[in-house]
């Protein structure tokens, strides 16, 4: 996906459709509030929404926890200007129960409908459903900062 394209509308599980946020969130400390509303409802918000896609447990990379936290902060500060949506790239309940020979067997579907090869990503969409700015792998708080200031500024 290109800066400026439509993010793709996706649905993922909430926090009610769940019995214990963990099923849906690996975070050390989980934020109830990441898991509200779906990728779909917040991109056609008219907010601009920051997308979260990362697994603090479950990383095959070193980066995932720094960037869930850079995002936890930048919710924590901006969290009442914009929607801020946290998926987990693979059913964290199913691979919890043992149920995938390797974690690509339960991939989140939101991976395939937005092609991420790898995670930690983080996407900055705008107001409009478009996708702002997008960063993969290893970012910084100023880096998020920035791209949603753009927006709200």
């Amino acid at each position: 996906l290109a800066i400026g394209d439509p993010a793709p509308l996706s649905e993922q599980l909430l926090l009610s459709d769940v019995d214990d946020i963990t099923e849906i969130d690996t975070s050390e400390i989980p934020i109830p509030e990441q898991h509200d509303m779906t990728v779909a409802d917040a991109v056609t918000s008219g907010k601009p929404t920051v997308i979260a896609i990362t697994t603090p447990a479950f990383c095959e990379s070193q980066i995932c926890g720094p960037t869930k936290t850079f995002f936890d902060d930048l919710y924590s500060q901006y969290g009442d200007v914009a929607n801020f949506v946290h998926v987990e790239p693979y059913q964290v309940q199913p691979v919890r129960d043992g149920e995938c020979a390797q974690l690509s067997d339960c991939l989140n579907p939101i991976v395939d409908e937005w092609r991420l090869q790898s995670e930690p990503w983080v996407f900055i969409v705008d107001a409009e459903g478009n996708i702002a700015a997008k960063f993969d792998g290893l970012v910084t708080f100023e880096e998020l900062e920035q791209a949603l200031l753009d927006l709200i500024a």
